[in-house]
């Protein structure tokens, strides 16, 4: 199996970005609502010394109550001020935001509903690693599929939420919470999220990639000679395919017809466990397993591997059968090799 680069020009895609704001140039009159605090803009950053304080990008969701990604750059000054990013935004008294406040330490997450103008913490709070004072905080806000999901990463490792979550609203910003010194912004954007678009952003990061940035598209070559005992012509899968990211980590190869009750080829990248540095990379046939809707892999290969930029990979190659699913299809390989090929679209 291999993967490589690919461009692809053929195909009218969506467009993922909504409004995004650099803040290279003041643009809060014209771009921004301020429902509360004192907002400014100089030097590529956004600024608040206000506490509680709200701001909100006044372009909509082009898709109404919809799939959303949204990102910024934040930093605290103290210990004791917190930055938000909001989205999922109906009105001042409705809306989602997920806050991050650094520590002595580490930092925290959380995730926040005001519904009727009463904030509401949603699940728990999570450490966000090396989040001092003063750090740069990549955070990251997506509702999507009844979901919401908060990401921070500062010098340390990535800090993750998620809860259930009714998208009502069709904008997006950002806030303050306490604030004993300032809170600054870089770098804001406002996206449709991968649910609407396979090329489109979400809330997941792929461990096995080192840049956290997985392609749109991977291919999957499938050589030499497969071998089957039952009514099935597993030789009819030798080939090439180009498999469209389905999740992070996720590639998948839907089959026409499905052959042979064939559901799909998937290829996955799998991190490392806790305390290791290698991780894997294993290919999936996963056939129709007779009941509604379920799937069962019926043939897999894997190798070990080292995170690695996933959009630089050239035919790597995934050597022999390791293990078999329960059905009958496909179970015996022979002579058959994988190779993998990143491909960017």
């Amino acid at each position: 199996m291999w993967l490589r680069n690919f461009r692809c020009c053929c195909k009218k895609s969506i467009i993922c970005a909504i409004y995004s704001d650099s803040f290279a140039i003041d643009a809060l009159t014209s771009d921004w609502d301020t429902i509360s605090g004192s907002w400014s803009v100089g030097s590529g950053v956004l600024t608040t010394g206000s506490s509680s304080g709200l701001l909100v990008a006044k372009s909509l969701h082009p898709n109404g109550n919809q799939a959303a990604y949204i990102a910024a750059k934040m930093r605290c000054s103290t210990t004791g001020t917190a930055g938000r990013l909001v989205g999922n935004y109906q009105n001042s008294s409705n809306y989602w935001y997920a806050e991050i406040q650094p520590g002595g330490v580490n930092g925290t997450l959380k995730i926040f509903q005001v519904a009727g103008g009463s904030a509401t913490q949603i699940g728990t709070t999570t450490t966000v690693p090396s989040l001092n004072a003063n750090d740069l905080c990549d955070v990251n806000l997506c509702f999507y599929n009844g979901r919401v999901t908060a990401m921070a990463q500062a010098g340390g490792g990535l800090a993750t939420l998620s809860a259930d979550a009714t998208i009502t609203g069709d904008r997006a910003g950002v806030g303050s919470g306490s604030v004993g010194g300032t809170v600054e912004i870089e770098d804001f954007s406002f996206e449709r999220h991968q649910e609407l678009s396979p090329k489109c952003k979400a809330c997941l990061y792929c461990d096995v990639c080192i840049d956290g940035d997985e392609p749109y598209r991977m291919q999957v070559d499938l050589e030499g000679d497969l071998f089957d005992a039952t009514e099935c012509d597993c030789s009819q899968f030798i080939g090439s395919y180009i498999l469209e990211r389905y999740n992070s980590c996720d590639w998948r190869y839907y089959f026409p017809g499905k052959p042979c009750d064939m559901v799909y080829l998937q290829l996955l990248f799998l991190p490392p466990p806790p305390g290791f540095i290698s991780g894997s990379i294993v290919v999936n046939l996963v056939v129709n397993d007779g009941t509604t809707g379920g799937t069962d892999v019926f043939w897999r290969l894997a190798t070990t591997v080292t995170p690695f930029n996933c959009k630089n990979l050239n035919r790597l190659a995934i050597p022999g059968v390791i293990s078999g699913g329960v059905a009958a299809r496909c179970l015996n390989a022979f002579s058959a090799s994988c190779y993998v090929t990143s491909l960017v679209a």
